[in-house]
């Protein structure tokens, strides 16, 4: 019969960083996710899953919120079809976030993600499916952890990971890998708050008649001219525009 070593709280330390999102079941309840972390690294696949930016905007908005510093870690990178299908991804590289592309089947991109984590803690979280657990696996083979297969029905996650775990490589990175997520609200936003996280759209946002513009119906817009002459990207204005009207 073995022994169970018998832990015990013996403080409460403050937080100085944190992953939050509205509890699924009800919104008015905070669920951290995750806290006192250096690195918030949402993991994304190009395919099977397939990419959803919508999810890294939303993610980026509760990383900046948080205090920790984003990663946004692109897995399956073998499964790539075409340099076109990284396109999506230029924004986010553009305006200085990260972005790592790597594949846990074959270990491209393993070293750079490697350096990126060197000596933090991090957290592992994203969209159900998209191989974080095993690249926890591809990153210290030692670990051993389950992983699961998309479902052949609905080519998703299967969320073979139930609960968050903490993991502590031989880089010096402690990672927390978390259960995978189907959809990711944003806590604590309100609408207006929501024009300051896109950097990208920001810039225009000097040329405004109104410093509370919310770049939608006002007049002299600086935004929607800069959509208008092409220096905005349709797809980032609609995306920006989808997060704004979920919180309405």
């Amino acid at each position: 019969m073995i022994a169970l070593e018998k832990r015990r709280i013996v403080r409460v330390l403050p937080r100085r960083t944190s992953l939050s999102r509205p509890d699924p079941r009800n919104p008015n309840l905070e669920r951290v996710i995750a806290a006192n972390i250096d690195i918030i690294a949402n993991v994304v696949s190009l395919r099977q899953p397939p990419l959803r930016t919508g999810l890294i905007d939303r993610y980026l908005i509760a990383i900046e919120r948080s205090g920790a510093e984003p990663l946004v870690c692109v897995n399956k990178v073998d499964l790539l079809e075409s340099a076109s299908d990284l396109d999506a991804l230029q924004p986010y590289a553009q305006m200085g976030v990260p972005v790592v592309l790597c594949s846990a089947a074959t270990g491209a991109g393993l070293p750079e993600l490697t350096n990126a984590l060197r000596d933090k803690v991090c957290v592992f979280s994203g969209h159900s499916g998209v191989g974080k657990t095993s690249l926890l696996n591809a990153l210290d083979p030692d670990l051993h952890l389950t992983t699961g297969d998309l479902s052949t029905a609905t080519h998703t996650g299967r969320h073979t990971t139930t609960f968050s775990s903490l993991h502590r490589l031989p880089s010096g990175a402690t990672i927390i890998d978390t259960p995978g997520i189907r959809e990711f609200g944003l806590w604590s936003i309100q609408p207006a708050d929501v024009r300051r996280y896109f950097r990208d759209l920001a810039q225009y946002a000097v040329s405004c008649a109104f410093s509370n513009c919310t770049h939608s119906h006002e007049q002299d817009c600086g935004v929607k001219q800069a959509l208008a002459d092409g220096l905005i990207p349709p797809a980032r204005y609609s995306a920006y525009r989808r997060i704004v009207d979920s919180l309405v």
